[in-house]
């Protein structure tokens, strides 16, 4: 109600430098050519702060059917955005480390092919698995375990490039995607990189403990021309890693580091 008497009888601009451009574009081909538009904004208050709304825009015409003046209903959608929103968040990211969950990842890693394709270069899949943890799990309980995968999740996010994605598959496994790679030292680099942050000591409730990572690798488009393939040549690799000794990594295809 303050907003509403605060523009009243004062000139009412709908659109602002935060709109997208088709948002803008249909507004201002709406008013143009005498058509009704609706969509979903960002209102800035007279305080100029943002919120979202539901915006009409409506033609009153006169008897004779004759073009009259627009009304304009704004509808607080807050609540329904914020619920969009939690929605979002539960379909694509892990709720307990905030990281892309598997759905997320392969929407991802679909992304991370086709760009490859497209600029003719490759991508990797690095597939990690920490050792030791289901004993410190055992031994500390399921909350400890819960603040350690928390821990391991935040030093691969600060690791990784923003381009890059860091997912977590559920129980101890994480998935890294390195995009735009032209040389297979990049990878080597990164995994390296990796078990070492992994392999740094953890604290929690004053205890201190050490675990450690292997980290099998697939590269498109060489180990798989999808994202299934990829995953799961990948997932070869992080075993055979596992079984060559701890904080190892391992090629699917050792060719292509010879």
């Amino acid at each position: 109600d303050c907003t509403v008497k605060k523009l009243n009888g004062q000139p009412f601009q709908i659109t602002h430098e935060r709109m997208d451009e088709e948002t803008r574009l249909g507004i201002t081909q709406a008013l143009r050519f005498k058509e009704n538009w609706e969509g979903d904004i960002d209102f800035q208050t007279s305080r100029g702060n943002l919120i979202p709304v539901r915006l009409s825009i409506s033609i009153v015409h006169s008897e004779n059917q004759a073009y009259g003046q627009y009304v304009l209903m704004l509808t607080d959608i807050k609540t329904r955005k914020a619920a969009e929103q939690r929605l979002h968040q539960l379909a694509n990211y892990d709720t307990l480390t905030g990281i892309a969950n598997r759905s997320m990842l392969q929407s991802r890693l679909h992304q991370a092919i086709a760009r490859a394709k497209r600029h003719q270069n490759e991508c990797a899949v690095l597939f990690i698995d920490l050792n030791k943890f289901k004993p410190v799990n055992d031994q500390y309980g399921h909350e400890f375990g819960d603040h350690l995968l928390i821990q391991v999740a935040d030093r691969l996010k600060h690791l990784m490039r923003e381009i890059d994605t860091v997912a977590r598959l559920g129980g101890d496994e994480f998935v890294v995607i390195v995009e735009d790679i032209d040389q297979i030292q990049i990878v080597e680099d990164v995994a390296e990189r990796i078990i070492e942050a992994i392999g740094q000591p953890y604290t929690i409730n004053e205890i201190t403990i050490n675990i450690s990572c292997s980290i099998g690798i697939s590269l498109y488009p060489h180990d798989g021309k999808d994202d299934i393939e990829l995953t799961r040549s990948a997932d070869i690799a992080m075993y055979a890693a596992k079984s060559s000794g701890e904080g190892r990594h391992y090629f699917f295809n050792r060719r292509l580091t010879n």
